[in-house]
Formats: C-alpha cells, sequence, structure tokens
C-alpha cells in the first residue's frame, strides 16, 4: 500500500528525410545534423568525404543520406534519389536557327546567328552533304527525309527536312 507519483518526459525526435535534386546536386532538408551520402545500388556503399547536407554527384546513380540527428542516436535514411544528368551538356542557344522552306523542292536556306556549317545526312546515318554555306542544294537527291546537323553559337543542332 504505497502510492507514488511516475513522471515520464518523452521528446519525440522527427527527422526530414526529403531530398531536392537540382541537376546533380542532392540536398537534404534536415538542417543542424551529421550527414553520410551513400550510393543505393551498391549495398548503401558510403561516399568517402560526403558528409554535407548537400552532394553533387560525380557518376550517374541512385543516392540515399543517412541523417543522424541531436546526437542522441536519432540516425534515419532517405529514400534512393536518381541523378542522370552527370556528363550531360547543357547547350544555350545565342539565338534560333532557322531552315526553310520545310518542306523542300530542293534549295534550304538557314537563318542562324554565329553559322558555322551544315552536315547532311540520309536515314541510313550516311553523310551526304557537308557546306559552310548559309544555301544548300538537295536538287539532286532522292525524295525522302534527311537530318541537318547545323552548328552555330558553338553548339550543334539536328533538325528533320522532307524532300518532295
Amino acid at each position: 500500500g504505497c502510492d507514488s507519483i511516475v513522471s515520464l518526459k518523452l521528446t519525440i525526435t522527427t527527422i526530414n528525410k526529403n531530398v531536392s535534386t537540382s541537376e546533380e546536386t542532392l540536398t537534404v532538408s534536415e538542417s543542424g545534423a551529421q550527414y553520410q551520402w551513400m550510393v543505393c545500388e551498391n549495398n548503401y556503399t558510403i561516399v568517402d568525404g560526403e558528409i554535407g547536407q548537400s552532394f553533387t554527384a560525380a557518376a550517374n546513380g541512385l543516392y540515399a543520406v543517412e541523417i543522424t540527428k541531436d546526437g542522441i542516436g536519432c540516425i534515419d535514411t532517405s529514400i534512393c534519389s536518381n541523378v542522370k544528368t552527370v556528363g550531360v551538356i547543357q547547350t544555350v542557344f545565342n539565338g534560333p536557327i532557322t531552315i526553310y522552306p520545310n518542306p523542300t523542292t530542293g534549295k534550304l536556306n538557314i537563318d542562324a546567328v554565329n553559322f558555322e556549317d551544315v552536315e547532311v545526312y540520309d536515314t541510313s546515318g550516311r553523310l551526304i552533304i557537308k557546306s559552310e554555306l548559309t544555301t544548300i542544294s538537295l536538287e539532286e537527291q532522292s525524295k525522302g527525309l534527311y537530318i541537318l546537323k547545323v552548328s552555330a553559337n558553338g553548339t550543334i543542332q539536328e533538325f528533320k527536312v522532307f524532300k518532295e
């Protein structure tokens, strides 16, 4: 017969495991914690030295982050985020490229800022014309679809052209 009062102070710690992706950089939403980035496809192998809130992948793949919060052993892991832009060159055009008329009966005109050259390929991938002129002739070619690769503004852009 003894009465007693028991008090319990319960603290529930939650971790925000959301990861945002911007090209090849991943950032976990939880701030003020310890982080360890891992490669999901390799049994969650640790990425050496990657302990920041953000991580920039050096290779395409699936990545997750282990988050440790409050120094009391509260640990959780994010879902795997897919990085697929490593090595993809972002193209910036300084102006539009216009090819006309399309369809054509023979002669094509190319309007492009900083035009360098054009290559014309048939549908089997065979190079049939290479020119540094902005007017090219398909008059000697048979009717059908052609692929033009226009070099301008330091980039190459592909166009489909139909000869009637």
